[in-house]
């Protein structure tokens, strides 16, 4: 009896060593299978990679236009240029590409061995030539602005790059700061006779600003939306034809600060002929104007003048050339509402 019990015990273990094996069998084919078509999959790509007919270059442009495509994807309303900016080494695309970089607005990439800059930026939040001015403003001449000679000389020795001339810049965009200016090959970027030449074009080009505001601004008291609208895209085209690089480096960055602010405005004004409308953001244009004129002084006195009925009561300035009140914010309804709170000399 036990013998029987002992082998009916033997059979059992056998039956279930057998499944156990047959499992191992079914598990070990399965994972054979799994690995086989990893494995082949992998060859699959070897294969393609050894014979795909591109060179190694190529497959890097690839990879840089994927990675520049994944970047620019946050930028809206994309424009892209190619532009010539001067530089040196690896020290100099750092310093360059962080100029031409701002989050969500601008992105772009300098090769040093061919000296061209590809940027990509948003055409509604700013334009290239503000983009450019700040890469002048850290050392680098480029297609538009030449940078100032302070910012040139305090680059390290290694990305001191030989400079072209004035007459060099090739850009029609920015007529005002090539083509008015010629120079003999004798005379160099910082003789009297180019910095006093600059300069007097400089004073000019801030004084048609100011001009342009003021055209602005009797539109409103005139109370024509579609005037208002032409004046305030004369002023962009004003502010766009100042001329920065030969300005002290402390007037050039809160120019720069300044032009950004004042071109949102303008530009908001422009877009609409509804009057309510351009009187709202003309405040804030205002507001940025007046800070203007205190860092670049008129050539003859200006008025800051205040309503306190404009915007819903809180109140509002304006500047104006006239000592008599003229209203922007209300025009022929309360033309002369207001006062004279400051006098701005030249």
């Amino acid at each position: 009896m036990n013998l029987k019990r002992f082998l009916f015990y033997i059979k059992i273990k056998f039956t279930q060593l057998v499944k156990i094996k047959e499992t191992y069998y079914l598990i070990n084919g399965n994972l054979q299978n799994i690995l086989l078509k990893i494995e082949w999959k992998f060859y699959d790509k070897i294969y393609f990679i050894k014979h795909i007919n591109m060179k190694k270059t190529n497959l890097m442009t690839t990879a840089f236009l994927l990675i520049t495509q994944l970047v620019c994807s946050q930028i809206q309303n994309q424009a892209i240029q190619s532009v010539y900016i001067n530089g040196n080494c690896s020290m100099c695309k750092s310093r360059i590409e962080k100029s031409l970089n701002k989050k969500k607005i601008s992105k772009g990439v300098w090769d040093e061995s061919t000296k061209i800059a590809n940027i990509t930026y948003d055409k509604d939040k700013i334009t290239l030539q503000e983009i450019l001015k700040k890469v002048a403003l850290a050392g680098y001449d480029n297609d538009q602005f030449l940078a100032p000679v302070e910012a040139y000389n305090m680059l390290p020795e290694c990305c001191q790059y030989k400079r072209r001339t004035p007459n060099s810049i090739t850009s029609q965009k920015n007529k005002l700061e090539a083509s008015q200016v010629t120079f003999s090959k004798t005379e160099t970027l910082n003789s009297p006779k180019i910095k006093d030449t600059v300069l007097n074009q400089q004073e000019e080009s801030i004084q048609l600003v100011f001009k342009s505001y003021f055209e602005l601004k009797d539109a409103l008291v005139n109370s024509s939306g579609s005037k208002a609208s032409q004046k305030s895209s004369d002023f962009l085209n004003a502010l766009k034809a100042v001329i920065i690089t030969n300005l002290k480096m402390e007037l050039q960055a809160k120019w720069l600060k300044s032009e950004a602010d004042l071109s949102r405005d303008a530009l908001l004004i422009s877009k609409t002929q509804e009057l309510d409308q351009q009187r709202k953001y003309f405040i804030s244009l205002s507001s940025n104007m007046y800070t203007v004129l205190k860092d670049f002084r008129p050539t003859e006195p200006v008025y800051y003048q205040f309503c306190p009925m404009a915007n819903d009561g809180i109140g509002a300035n304006w500047l104006s050339k006239d000592l008599i009140i003229k209203n922007p914010y209300y025009g022929n309804k309360m033309l002369s509402c207001g006062k004279t709170i400051e006098t701005i000399n030249p």
